[in-house]
């Protein structure tokens, strides 16, 4: 009797027994199903994240290049810039030596030129007084002479018209001798005239000359005074040409300066505001409840071994085995 009534109770409590591990291995099956999903999507999430992290693993190497590209460039403009500093100073010294040399011929050429007039004007005034003195002297000889000469020939012409009236009293050889005579002498006479006439002429074309010569000369001094004046004027010109020139050299080199400064503070500012920008991404891509401090693109890259390893430790549960309840064999 009491084993009759107690058969249900077991039974039931079989049954119950049986349907609580039945549950409990639909949950099981349940969990495992649910955890392979969770496992995909994790393991989706870390292929994702491994993708992202190779792409910002790729971009930080590009503004790394980018940077170094820049940060050559600021250094170049630097050379750049002390370069041209340099070859301002440089510059400026060879303008102050040119200048100087400049200043130097110019109070030489001045110098030679005021020596040349000076020395050249005594000797050519000496040259023209002895000259004209000497075509004075001459001329005043040849005037003695002419006159001299003159003086003999009107003697002469008062001799041969006596001589012709004594012929025309006295008729004979003797006469006539001296008669041929004194006209021997008498176109001899004529003969000095006309030499004397031409040594005159010849004196007055020589003083001509010599007068033609001394305004020449004196032309020729104006005109070296003339070509001193210009030479000096070019002398001028040039180096106040020579010095707008060093000014707009100089000018330039400092617009080029300016320019390469701003150009090397522009490259720099670029590179702080994409230096700013590169760590605002990299802050905005961290999820939340992550220390920004323990981030670093190598290190999430080498902790996705181990988020493997646990993946495959949840994808490698063991199966759920049905274990036979005692008494229930049949």
């Amino acid at each position: 009797m009491s084993s009759t009534c107690l058969q249900p109770d077991y039974e039931q409590a079989l049954r119950s027994h049986i349907g609580a591990l039945r549950r409990k291995s639909l949950d099981e099956v349940q969990g495992r199903e649910r955890a392979c999903r969770e496992t995909k999507l994790l393991r989706a999430e870390a292929e994702r994240l491994g993708s992202e992290a190779q792409l910002q693993q790729a971009g930080l190497e590009a503004e790394r290049r980018e940077q170094h590209e820049r940060r050559a460039q600021h250094e170049a403009a630097k050379a750049e810039v002390a370069a041209q500093k340099r070859e301002g100073a440089s510059r400026r010294i060879q303008i102050a030596a040119l200048t100087d040399e400049l200043v130097q011929l110019q109070s030489e050429a001045e110098s030679a030129v005021r020596q040349a007039v000076s020395s050249a004007r005594p000797g050519a005034l000496a040259r023209e007084r002895a000259r004209e003195a000497m075509l004075l002297a001459e001329r005043n000889a040849r005037e003695d002479l002419l006159r001299r000469l003159r003086a003999e020939a009107a003697q002469l012409s008062q001799e041969l018209a006596s001589l012709m009236d004594q012929s025309r009293l006295s008729p004979g050889r003797a006469f006539m001798v001296q008669l041929l005579a004194m006209l021997e002498r008498l176109a001899n006479d004529r003969e000095v005239e006309r030499r004397a006439r031409d040594a005159e002429r010849q004196a007055e074309e020589l003083a001509a000359l010599c007068q033609r010569q001394g305004q020449e000369h004196e032309a020729q001094m104006e005109q070296l005074e003339v070509d001193a004046k210009l030479a000096r004027e070019a002398a001028v010109e040039q180096r106040k040409q020579a010095e707008e020139e060093a000014v707009a050299e100089e000018q330039e080199l400092r617009e080029r300066i300016k320019r390469n400064r701003r150009r090397a503070e522009k490259v720099e500012r670029e590179a702080a505001e994409h230096q700013k920008a590169v760590h605002r991404e990299e802050v905005q891509s961290i999820p939340p409840g992550v220390n920004p401090a323990d981030l670093r693109p190598m290190k999430l890259h080498a902790e996705f071994p181990a988020l493997e390893s646990q993946i495959a430790a949840m994808t490698r549960m063991p199966a759920l085995v049905r274990q036979p309840v005692p008494g229930l064999a049949h």
